[in-house]
């Protein structure tokens, strides 16, 4: 992933900001770069299919729509 120089603000309770702030001391990293890493860790270059291949096995294999609706809630990273 190219680095371009942007700004994201994202706001956080206080144990969150904690626990990577801890993490960044550890790692010896900024924050800004351990919330990166995980940002990409979670959001990178993968294939929509590959973050939801259980999903997807059971639409082409014949899973419920309940059961589909609910793999995709229990998934679903939203609150």
């Amino acid at each position: 992933m190219s680095r371009v120089n942007r700004t994201l603000t994202i706001s956080t309770d206080q144990a969150l900001q904690d626990a990577l702030s801890r993490r960044a001391q550890v790692e010896r990293k900024s924050m800004s770069d351990v919330a990166r890493e995980i940002l990409e860790s979670v959001l990178g270059d993968r294939p929509l299919t590959a973050s939801f291949g259980k999903v997807r096995s059971d639409i082409l294999f014949g899973a419920s729509a309940d059961a589909w609706q609910r793999a995709i809630r229990k998934r679903n990273w939203r609150p």
